[in-house]
């Protein structure tokens, strides 16, 4: 690939193999000849240090000053410290022309590089940092000090990014900020051959119900357990990560009524889920980042023509339910296992309830998916480095 444009680059604070945003906002820009290079954590040092994704240079950044026979507990201390040093030293040698800051923990890179050499500096800050879960619940005190953090680097920055109109509108109560808004849509149906066969862990003699995302608490997945119980001709999937001593424990103690399956990439997920006859998404109110929020996955089961059943959150309902006339799923309260139980037997007894839903992702699907959000951040970076 030639490059006739100007040089950005990423910095995520966490190790980058190829998350779904990340992976779509980079690859646009690469597409129209920009110079992407994005500088990640390699925290264990088990991943690639470089690596190129379709013309995206990767580079991934060992953020330890000890070996693992050392002190764990400063190690973890020093990990963002560390990281910044090094990224940093990196980002004076590689001079780019936007630093992109994929959220808060990394907003104070772009902020030095600003002031080291005078790049511009976006922030997407795609989720309420302060609402998040673990975070809402911070004390008085840790929060007006993360605020008036954000406050101030929402100043300094050349432009904010967030995902949906409920989170656009909270931002700007809290700091006096317009974010742009660029909604976290899936890629389109690639049409080349090559799609993931996932048909050797499904049931074909049963309907899959299915999760598409990492398998993490808050995400409604002990409720789908629970209700798996009580239909014994459906087969319950998760197509995700599952990392972590909270996902190998739910994904030991459910192998009886849940199957996991291997992730895809990013531009295989809306093909890999038209084997899905019904996706759950069930995100839970921890906070008002959650609540006013739209998860990719949402997009994702109408562009692979898949009814849902989903959070009866604002943002979430207004895709969902409302859609101008073309409801594509149910809406539910996330907690309740009980409404979870109704909606699928309404779905799985309704033919005609079931492929109204099914032929309503098809006439809004052009709407979900990343085409529309790409010609936005196209000209955000454009407006961003005149």
């Amino acid at each position: 690939m030639g490059y006739n444009k100007e040089k950005i680059a990423w910095v995520v604070p966490k190790t980058y193999n190829t998350q779904s945003r990340i992976f779509k906002e980079s690859q646009s820009l690469a597409s129209r000849g920009y110079r992407i290079k994005i500088y990640s954590m390699n925290e264990n040092n088990t991943n690639l240090a470089y690596e190129n994704q379709n013309g995206v240079d990767i580079e991934r950044v060992y953020p330890r000053l000890f070996t693992y026979d050392s002190d764990e507990l400063l190690n973890r201390t020093l990990l963002l410290p560390v990281f910044t040093v090094k990224v940093i030293i990196r980002l004076v040698r590689f001079k780019p022309d936007l630093v992109y800051c994929s959220n808060l923990p990394s907003v104070h890179v772009g902020l030095i590089c600003k002031l080291l050499f005078n790049a511009k500096v976006i922030y997407d800050s795609h989720d309420l940092f302060v609402e998040q879960p673990g975070r809402y619940k911070y004390s008085l005190i840790k929060r007006k000090v993360l605020m008036l953090y954000e406050g101030v680097s929402a100043r300094i920055v050349d432009a904010v990014i967030q995902t949906t109109e409920g989170r656009c509108q909270l931002f700007k109560k809290y700091y006096g900020i317009q974010p742009i808004q660029i909604m976290n849509k899936p890629l389109p149906k690639p049409k080349e051959d090559g799609i993931t066969d996932i048909s050797t862990y499904l049931d074909e003699d049963k309907t899959i119900v299915g999760y598409v995302g990492s398998v993490l608490p808050n995400r409604g997945l002990e409720i789908m357990a629970e209700v798996a119980t009580k239909f014994p001709k459906v087969q319950f999937v998760i197509l995700g990560y599952a990392k972590g001593k909270w996902a190998q424990s739910f994904i030991d103690t459910n192998r009886e009524r849940i199957t996991l399956i291997p992730p895809v990439p990013p531009s295989e997920i809306t093909s890999v889920l038209e084997r899905f006859d019904i996706g759950i998404s069930l995100i839970q109110n921890t906070g008002l980042s959650y609540f006013y929020s739209c998860p990719t996955k949402v997009f994702e089961l109408i562009a692979s023509g898949t009814p849902q059943i989903a959070s009866n959150f604002p943002e979430i309902r207004k895709l969902v339910k409302e859609s101008n006339g073309y409801p594509v799923g149910e809406v539910i309260d996330p907690s309740d296992p009980q409404q979870l139980t109704q909606s699928l037997e309404r779905l799985l007894s309704s033919t005609t309830l079931y492929e109204k839903y099914k032929n309503n992702c098809v006439k809004i699907r052009h709407k979900c998916l990343w085409e529309s959000e790409e010609k936005k951040l196209l000209k955000l970076v454009e407006l961003v480095l005149k």
